[in-house]
């Protein structure tokens, strides 16, 4: 298992969950990573504040006063774990 996976990040597909900001694509038999025009902007920005020293917590309620919801999680919201 861990050669096919390796033989297909060598070709610059994915495999795996989708993480959040990206969607993934069809090309050829391969799913490539490509970012998510809706939700990518929100991970730009996340990151940018995580760089200025803003609190997981303040970026989690930042999110979710937006309306962004993370991919995966019971709850669909950010939390600081």
């Amino acid at each position: 298992m861990k050669a096919t996976i390796k033989h297909i990040h060598d070709q610059g597909g994915h495999y795996g969950k989708v993480p959040f900001g990206f969607e993934t694509v069809k090309e050829g038999k391969l799913s490539k990573l490509v970012p998510d025009p809706v939700t990518h902007p929100w991970l730009q920005k996340a990151i940018a504040w995580y760089r200025e020293g803003v609190p997981m917590a303040e970026i989690a309620r930042r999110l979710n006063e937006a309306g962004i919801k993370p991919r995966y999680g019971q709850l669909r919201e950010w939390t600081t774990s």
